[in-house]
């Protein structure tokens, strides 16, 4: 296995990357805009399920429930400009622990990192596992001395991850849902500094709100079983458009975490009208006889 440097003594990852100084600041009004994001992807596995808008969806009840989940971050770099890159990212919820931070070098599956000198130089890579101190970050950041953009390993700069990573459940963990995200603070930021033809020309992004989160929802009954009598039904909808009437009219919920999370179905951090939709479908779809697919299935073939 190749060595990455996974404790860092510099201030580039306990604190963020430097913006470079810019030799024209006219020039930098005239650059482009330059709107790089990152992303989050859960690995294929069981134990799980990856719902319609992404959320991870874990029953507890399950015999084959998993307490962790194979995840990656992603660079999304369609103008392909990346000169510098800081990811940080954390699950401030008690509960969910980011662990087991590693190079997509180490990883079967890929095997490469996005940009092509790192992987002909792999000690290159910092990645930072801030667990040790009491906090649940994980940072990662790829940066060269060359002004150039940093040439990819593929042909997009999400053909390969820039870190791979488990999101893992504490044995108390409670039930209902965690929020991964990418940082953007003072003090712990996420950026993206391009290098343009003109060399000169050089200004981070602020990757705050450039990401979407990733979602892992946590119950203790099938996905839209919300009164857990191991059947979805139409009592079942109409507990969901029960909670979506009284929550529109700003009254509190009618739901436990656990039934707000099984309410959820299409996994987009609402409980609505689709989702009654959804589980009266499916309703009846097993009624007619079949049984061949899950709600999950029949909601992500829609």
């Amino acid at each position: 296995m190749k060595k990455i440097i996974t404790l860092i003594s510099s201030a580039v990852l306990a604190a963020g990357m430097t913006a470079t100084v810019v030799v024209h600041a006219a020039d930098t009004d005239e650059a482009p805009e330059y709107n790089p994001s990152f992303s989050f992807k859960v690995e294929e596995g069981t134990g799980f399920e990856v719902l319609k808008w992404g959320a991870v969806y874990i029953n507890t009840k399950d015999e084959t429930a998993v307490s962790s989940v194979p995840c990656v971050i992603y660079l999304n770099d369609e103008q392909k400009l990346a000169g510098k890159v800081l990811a940080k990212w954390e699950c401030e919820k008690k509960g969910l622990v980011l662990k087991d931070l590693t190079s997509p070098i180490d990883n079967e599956k890929y095997g490469k990192t996005p940009f092509a000198y790192f992987n002909n130089s792999p000690d290159e890579i910092l990645l930072k596992d801030y667990n040790e101190n009491g906090s649940n970050i994980h940072a990662v950041a790829y940066s060269t001395m060359s002004g150039d953009p940093m040439a990819l390993a593929g042909e997009s700069s999400s053909d390969y991850p820039l870190a791979c990573f488990n999101a893992t459940l504490d044995e108390d963990a409670e039930l209902g849902s965690y929020t991964v995200a990418v940082i953007s603070k003072t003090d712990l930021y996420s950026s993206v500094t391009p290098r343009y033809e003109d060399k000169t020309i050089i200004k981070s992004v602020d990757m705050a709100g450039k990401c979407e989160d990733l979602i892992i929802n946590v119950s203790d009954r099938k996905l839209g079983d919300i009164n857990d009598d191991g059947i979805i039904d139409a009592v079942d909808a109409s507990n969901i458009l029960y909670e979506y009437a009284i929550t529109s009219a700003a009254k509190p919920s009618s739901m436990s975490e656990s039934q707000k999370v099984a309410a959820d179905v299409d996994g987009n951090m609402m409980v609505d009208a689709v989702d009654a939709s959804n589980v009266l479908s499916y309703y009846a779809y097993v009624s007619s006889g079949k049984d061949d697919k899950t709600l999950n299935e029949k909601i992500c073939l829609k």
